[in-house]
Formats: structure tokens, sequence, C-alpha cells
């Protein structure tokens, strides 16, 4: 199974910040059943999902998300204070 998913950010700042929190976990997340590549395009992320089943692209894409999100939190944050 292989699937590319798109996320838009408010701004490109935003976009490489996210986006580079995210290769690091590229490098470590590696596993046998999944693999992740992350493009940027100005403000639109695209992580390109290869899975060898529907199960494990799943898991790769709510990891992806998840870690997403936290990475924006945690950036919101820094960026309040």
């Amino acid at each position: 199974i292989e699937f590319t998913s798109r996320i838009s950010f408010e701004d490109e700042n935003t976009c490489k910040i996210i986006a580079d929190s995210l290769e690091i976990e590229t490098k470590n997340l590696v596993n046998d059943r999944a693999v992740v590549t992350i493009n940027v395009d100005k403000k639109d992320l695209f992580l390109l999902i290869k899975a060898k089943d529907s199960v494990s692209a799943r898991a790769a894409m709510n990891s992806y998300l998840k870690l997403i999100d936290v990475s924006l939190k945690v950036l919101q944050k820094t960026t309040e204070e």
C-alpha cells in the first residue's frame, strides 16, 4: 500500500519546523512494515507512506499525525512565551 497525505500549514516557517522535527523520526521509526518519506512545498507538508498492509499504513499515519499534533502544541507554547 502506498499513499500520500498533504497537510497545509498557515505559513512556510511552521511547515519547515514541523517537517524538520518529523525528519528525525523517519530515521528513528524505521521498521520493515512501513516507510515514511517527508517532502515540503512552501506551506504544504507531504507524507508518503509505503506499507506492507493496511494495518501498518494506518499505524504509520496515526503515529505521524500524533507527532505533528504534539509538535504544533510545543511550537505554539514556545511562541507564546
